[in-house]
């Protein structure tokens, strides 16, 4: 069978180095089935040591991007939101702006038609005020003619006849002066008739003229409550427009700022969708690149554990006693059998020309070659006996043969692990370059963040202080105003008692009718009209005092007007004030947060950085290693290989004239 020539071959290759050591061929094979089955589970350990290593990496990793995922969801679900409430925001705002911009065309339009309006009653009273100003000077003039021409009645007849053009006059009064103008015989009144009815004309003149005056002060106070109207209308428009240009303003200025934001966050959920789409991509890979080297793992670890159970099955066949029992009985005698036959084979030709042409062939190569291994193997052949040198010259070979295995296991280790460290190094090398920059990046950060805490924490500082400073000023202007108002209405409640006291005497006095008795001829001068007391002073006096009611009431307005404008604007500068102290204690908040998980991660990543600078710092020292022992060598691995098969190739040739059999040689280097 294929298993019985596999180990007679076997046998008979070990057969030279078992004899000379008492071991048998089968204790020897056994030996290295030993030898195969220990490496066999080591490699199948440091297997599963290298993959739980990996394993382990392929599980941080995931997780550290599945919570970076998480984290990145999170910013861009809020991200959306402050968008879409800055988007509603801003549509908001431009509502309210357009409405302020048609108020703003609405308060102008009413102030230019209250203008209009205005100029138009201001034309109407400057030409009825001019018609009875007029009207008064031609009957103060007309009455001073009367009174000078008091017997002329031509002249009198001509100062009515002026008069009867005069504007405003009524119809009865012109009726008067007509029917004194027709009076008397032939058309001329007689003296004293003329007189009495010139005294007549001149009381209706004297009445026109008050009554004139009356109606021309009517219209004076009549105007003048017109324009007090239009002041405050004015005033009133104005105010509205200024409030709302203010308020336009401020919403303008809120809408830029809602934009700016939106577009900040704009940016930034951009670069964080990105970042998500790379994480994601990255996460990936990283699953089916682990998942890949799970399935190979078990197909290896399944594969290892089968040379394993194969070993160990060989180890049980030949250490039972079929296989032990039976070796030890029969092999003996048959590699003796063989050996006499080997010894009577090399006995045919004559030793001496053998060695002589043997040795030449040696020294020839080693010239040829620069072997030293040649040389050497020239002198033992001269200097030692036929059956040493035969044996030397095996040796020799296996040898070369064994350094030959050993250096190429040597070089599959210096490739192996020139390759891995390279690796790691590059690993290394660019996970040092990543964290350090991570670790710029969030030490720059961190100082940003805590730039802003200091200028939030400012800012706070300052509102309190502009608070404190105006419930400081609220108060004390609250306090005069209110002692002012007391005052006011207290003036309103003297000056009111007084004018009610003037007022209700000289109505009553004024309302004095007592018929008074004409004077005789020859008595004095006295009285010709009832006393009413001093009306003309009274009246200016209560003119005055009016004036003073009136500074009083506005005085108690303007100043209750004062107290609640500045009272409204206190409010306002205090909710706004408390708003802005609210956002930005909020800011302070999650700055202080942000800056506090920044400043973690930046801990964690200079650790990290330092542990991967300490591996990456024993990567190039097992490198420094790696080149002593693999790179730095006098000549190249292939031209190594290509002079020791060269030596071999000689060695067998001179083991052939020497009479020996170099088939056995290729069983020892197989």
């Amino acid at each position: 069978s294929v298993h019985r020539a596999a180990m007679q071959l076997l046998s008979f290759a070990l057969f030279a180095s078992a004899s000379a050591t008492s071991v048998t061929p089968l204790q020897k094979v056994v030996e290295m089935l030993g030898g195969m089955l220990a490496k066999s589970k080591e490699e199948k350990h440091e297997e599963v040591v290298r993959f739980n290593t990996f394993k382990q990496w392929c599980d941080d990793t995931n997780g550290e991007k599945r919570a970076a995922i998480a984290d990145e969801n999170k910013l861009i679900a809020k991200l959306t939101s402050r968008i879409e409430k800055d988007t509603a925001t801003i549509a908001h705002l431009e509502g309210e702006i357009a409405r302020l911009n048609d108020d703003l065309a609405a308060f102008a339009g009413d102030l230019k038609a209250a203008e209009g309006i205005r100029k138009k009653d201001h034309d109407d009273f400057k030409a009825q005020h001019k018609d009875y100003s007029e009207s008064i000077d031609a009957l103060e003039r007309g009455m001073a003619a009367l009174k000078a021409n008091a017997g002329n009645i031509k002249q009198g007849d001509d100062a009515l006849l002026q008069l009867q053009q005069v504007k405003n006059i009524p119809q009865s009064a012109l009726r008067v002066f007509e029917i004194y103008l027709q009076t008397g015989d032939d058309g001329v009144p007689e003296a004293n008739a003329y007189e009495s009815q010139t005294g007549g004309v001149q009381e209706i003149i004297q009445n026109l003229r008050r009554k004139f005056e009356d109606e021309r002060l009517a219209l004076e106070k009549a105007e003048a409550e017109e324009k007090y109207k239009f002041e405050m209308t004015s005033q009133g428009l104005h105010d509205n427009i200024e409030q709302s240009e203010e308020e336009l303003s401020t919403k303008t200025e809120d809408m830029q700022k809602t934009k700016q934001r939106k577009a900040s966050d704009e940016k930034e959920l951009a670069k964080t969708q990105q970042a998500l789409a790379e994480d994601s991509s990255y996460l990936q890979d990283t699953e089916t690149l682990c998942l890949q080297k799970a399935q190979a793992y078990e197909n290896r670890q399944v594969t290892r554990q089968g040379e394993v159970e194969a070993i160990e099955k060989a180890l049980e066949i030949l250490n039972s006693d079929d296989v032990k029992g039976n070796a030890e009985k029969h092999l003996p005698k048959l590699i003796q059998k063989s050996g006499t036959s080997f010894v009577q084979l090399r006995s045919v030709k004559s030793n001496d020309e053998a060695v002589a042409k043997a040795v030449e062939l040696l020294q020839a190569a080693a010239k040829r070659t620069g072997s030293t291994t040649l040389l050497f193997a020239a002198e033992k052949a001269m200097n030692d006996p036929f059956k040493k040198v035969k044996h030397m010259i095996a040796e020799l070979i296996t040898r070369l043969m064994n350094e030959a295995n050993e250096e190429a296991t040597h070089k599959g280790f210096c490739d192996t692990e020139l390759g891995m460290n390279k690796n790691v190094r590059d690993e290394k090398t660019a996970s040092v370059d990543k964290l350090t920059a991570e670790v710029e990046e969030r030490t720059a950060k961190d100082n940003q963040l805590k730039d802003r805490l200091a200028k939030l924490t400012e800012d706070v500082s300052e509102l309190n202080k502009a608070m404190a400073s105006a419930t400081a000023q609220r108060n004390a202007e609250h306090e005069k105003n209110t002692e002012t108002i007391a005052d006011a209405k207290a003036g309103q409640k003297a000056v009111a008692q007084a004018l009610e006291v003037l007022k209700a005497y000289y109505a009553k006095a004024a309302a004095q009718t007592d018929l008074m008795q004409g004077p005789a001829d020859d008595a004095p001068a006295t009285f010709d009209e009832a006393e009413q007391g001093q009306q003309g002073a009274a009246t200016g006096v209560i003119g005055m005092l009016e004036v003073v009611l009136s500074d009083f009431t506005r005085l108690d307005s303007e100043t209750s007007e004062d107290e609640s404008t500045a009272q409204s604007e206190y409010d306002t500068f205090m909710n706004e004030s408390k708003e802005d102290k609210a956002v930005k204690e909020m800011d302070i908040e999650t700055y202080t947060g942000e800056q506090e998980r920044n400043a973690r991660k930046l801990h964690d990543a200079e650790n990290e950085l330092a542990d991967e600078q300490a591996e990456l710092d024993t990567a190039l020292g097992y490198y420094e290693e790696l080149k002593v022992e693999c790179v730095k060598q006098p000549i190249s691995y292939e031209e190594r290989v290509a002079q020791r098969k060269e030596e071999v190739e000689s060695l067998r040739q001179a083991l052939q004239v020497l009479g020996g059999d170099s088939n056995i040689l290729d069983s020892q280097g197989a």
